[in-house]
């Protein structure tokens, strides 16, 4: 909905909201159990506000100020939910501590074998967004010069644990005397799960650790909309913008040192409280112009340079990091190969004090000095009319990115390439 009010010649208020409510569930293939990916229930709702002021000061200047906020909530439950489903079956999942959040995550390969069944838990994302940006239009001759700022600050909060219920892992590969290691299915998949023993495992913190962030994302920009002559316009335009990384409020957030092979505390050892440069030198350009060089023909074209935010997914938070947020895989050694009738050993902890990650430790890296994601956007065409009801364009759109985000299996870190 909307309303509009004017407080009189000069000044014209607008306020507006919106909800939504999202919702969706597949109960998957085993009734009361999370099988299939997918299953579960849905969530998705939110609400929106924004509030308007335009000031009139004169015909030739007008100055336009917005303020909104967003309220959004998206939930993902598995099937199972709010049942402790190990108990009752006898999986003692990590060290034996089951909780009410349905089974643990059991399967092998690429689910062609045993299909996987189970999750990582629930997954609940909340973020408050809030928003304020202020433009001023001046006219002057030929030109209309605009300059204006924004205000962005993310609070982001999520509930979710990777592997926090265990994951048993089966092999996918026909047990053959003589293989390395000495496991393999035997055909026999109930069997194979009842006694057999896994070919590895991993497990995270059983439940949740709870966790908020927050980051600023702000700009300010100029623009002169310029008609040279009759013939020719003109759209020139700069804009900086300042991506804070985010930190968590709690400090419960780390980073990786390649060098020396140990955990970045926040805030410790000159490290910032996001463990992350703030990079500024997002400067975006922004050139554009329109020559008709007859009555049917015009030529136009443009240039720009745009920055992006992209964090990666939940999953690829700092904030599922150690010490606060620990994941550990088992290749080998002790909780590596196990039954299902078996606790898979709780992951190590890791030491604030001492921050050197065991082996097998689940981890996301960012590299301090990460550079914002920049993408340069260039065009160029020509119309021409053809008749009163026709018309013909040629055109040439280009876009080359920078420092795009990408991820490294074997580092499991996030880098820019």
């Amino acid at each position: 909905g909307r309303i509009d009010h004017n407080l009189g010649t000069s000044d014209a208020l607008f306020l507006r909201g919106s909800f939504w409510n999202d919702k969706a569930s597949d109960p998957g293939r085993i009734p009361g159990y999370q099988a299939g990916f997918g299953s579960g229930t849905a969530d998705n709702k939110g609400l929106s506000i924004g509030l308007g002021e335009t000031h009139t000061f004169s015909s030739s200047l007008v100055n336009e100020l917005r303020l909104g906020f967003v309220d959004f909530k998206y939930e993902f439950l598995p099937v199972g939910y709010g049942t402790d489903q190990n108990k009752a079956l006898g999986i003692p999942g990590p060290g034996g501590i089951t909780v009410a959040n349905g089974i643990s995550l059991i399967g092998g390969g690429n689910g062609g074998y045993i299909e996987y069944l189970g999750d990582f838990g629930q997954y609940i994302v909340k973020q408050k967004t809030l928003q304020l940006s202020d433009s001023l239009t001046w006219i002057k001759g030929s030109h209309n010069v605009k300059a204006g700022f924004t205000l962005l600050r993310r609070d982001l909060t999520f509930e979710r644990t990777r592997f926090g219920k265990g994951f048993y892992f089966y092999s996918d590969f026909t047990a053959t005397p003589g293989n390395k290691p000495n496991l393999g299915n035997t055909g026999y998949e109930v069997a194979d799960m009842l006694v057999g023993k896994t070919q590895f495992t991993a497990t995270g913190v059983p439940g949740y650790v709870p966790r908020e962030t927050l980051s600023w994302e702000n700009a300010v920009f100029l623009q002169d909309d310029w008609r040279v002559s009759r013939k020719l316009t003109l759209n020139l335009g700069l804009r900086y913008d300042i991506f804070a990384p985010y930190y968590e409020k709690d400090d419960k957030l780390a980073n990786y040192d390649p060098n020396t092979k140990t955990v970045v505390l926040p805030g410790k050892n000159g490290v910032p409280r996001s463990t992350v440069d703030t990079d500024s030198n997002n400067l975006g350009p922004r050139a554009g112009f329109a020559y008709q060089i007859d009555d049917q023909t015009v030529v136009r074209g443009s240039y720009g340079i745009f920055y992006s935010l992209d964090r990666g997914g939940v999953d690829n938070q700092l904030s599922e990091n150690p010490p606060a947020v620990i994941t550990e895989f088992r290749f080998d050694g002790p909780g590596a190969n196990v039954r299902m009738s078996d606790p898979i050993p709780l992951p190590t902890a890791v030491n604030p004090n001492n921050p050197v990650l065991p082996l097998g430790s689940g981890l996301v890296y960012v590299p301090r000095d990460t550079k914002t994601t920049m993408v340069h956007q260039f065009s160029a065409n020509v119309q021409r009319e053809l008749t009163h009801s026709t018309a013909v364009m040629l055109a040439y759109v280009g876009t080359r990115g920078k420092n795009l985000p990408a991820r490294f299996p074997e580092s499991g870190g996030w880098c820019r390439t």
